[in-house]
């Protein structure tokens, strides 16, 4: 029976081998170990387990560029999870039903996983753009070699996000909460204009949405589209984080209220 070796016990082993060969440097591992696409091993802990979060952020140097540079590295641009294949029966002018496809790319600001939720075409329309669409039953040749060609123009070196774009994606809390502690910069942008609360509203992740909001993320700030984190909310129907975000923004209103209330008082 083949072992399975955990997150934990690799980067154990690892911190290991570099006490024993790079004089207990085991911060050199990840400040210099990368993987395809401009990932460090901060990008790829997106579902690392709390303990795991603890053990290789304690590994970290305490501060200085080395820390900066890694916490708030950029990966590398890749829409490769916004496309899909929607597959759907039609029917003629003369009423006979023949199968098409339809092959369809979602904003990131869209959960990717929202089109699947559509049972007619001209719903999917609604959150969608179609690329191109055929007839048939399955993919042709013709059609995987399009998506394909497609994909790979949705990929470049361009820098895109950073290890907190990812925890909020992911919606783990103590990976977000660490890289925050470690100074991350709570309103960075992706390529397409998103931060991470933007993120965190798109994938329905309450308890980051609150940290995000509770460590100064900007209501304010538009993505590529010209919405906020409460309309991307909206959009892929998260109304628990939209009630979130709404009740920040009238915290927000209440203090300010009462900022101006104080200076009144005493300038009166």
């Amino acid at each position: 029976m083949q072992n399975v070796v955990t997150v934990d016990e690799m980067i154990k082993k690892l911190s290991y081998l570099c006490s024993r060969h790079m004089n207990n440097s085991f911060s050199f591992f990840l400040l210099y170990s990368s993987r395809s696409r401009g990932r460090n091993l901060l990008h790829m802990m997106t579902y690392a387990a709390p303990e795991t979060v603890k053990y290789v952020f304690s590994k970290l140097p305490a501060a200085g560029n080395d820390l900066r540079d890694l916490v708030k590295a950029r990966d590398h641009y890749n829409e490769d999870d916004e496309w899909g294949v929607f597959y759907y029966t039609d029917s003629d002018c003369m009423d006979v039903e023949k199968q098409r496809w339809m092959a369809v790319k979602t904003d990131r600001n869209r959960d990717h996983h929202l089109w699947m939720t559509k049972r007619n075409p001209d719903k999917l329309r609604e959150v969608v753009s179609v690329k191109f669409e055929e007839n048939g039953e399955e993919v042709d040749e013709r059609g995987r070699l399009e998506i394909q060609q497609a994909l790979i123009s949705c990929r470049s070196d361009k820098p895109d996000r950073t290890p907190l774009h990812r925890a909020a994606e992911a919606g783990n809390v103590a990976l977000a909460e660490a890289l925050l502690e470690s100074r991350a910069d709570v309103n960075s942008r992706d390529c397409f204009g998103m931060t991470p609360l933007h993120i965190a509203a798109k994938c329905g992740h309450e308890e980051v949405a609150e940290l995000l909001c509770s460590r100064g993320a900007d209501l304010r700030l538009l993505d590529n589209t010209s919405s906020t984190a409460l309309e991307v909310a909206v959009d892929n129907e998260r109304l628990h984080i939209e009630q979130v975000l709404l009740n920040t923004v009238f915290s927000y209103i209440l203090l300010t209220f009462f900022i101006f209330s104080v200076y009144l008082c005493v300038t009166v």
